[in-house]
């Protein structure tokens, strides 16, 4: 596999969407509570375009760092 191929295949691309936690089924992924993401995803950022883009690089820059 070229270098380029590599990189993007495993680049990171992270998603905030509202969940209903009575839905919720557990998967197989799980992430740690070394930061709390809840917290870090307010409904003020949530509403506006810039700021789910604000939060969407904040929490890229969270994983990426772990």
């Amino acid at each position: 596999m070229s270098a380029t191929k590599a990189e993007r295949k495993s680049r990171m691309k992270p998603f905030v969407k509202y969940v209903n936690f009575n839905h919720m089924l557990p998967t197989r992924f799980i992430a740690k509570d070394d930061f709390e993401f809840r917290n870090l995803a307010t409904e003020d950022k949530m509403n506006t375009q810039e700021g789910k883009k604000g939060l969407l690089k904040e929490l890229k820059a969270k994983f990426q760092e772990r």
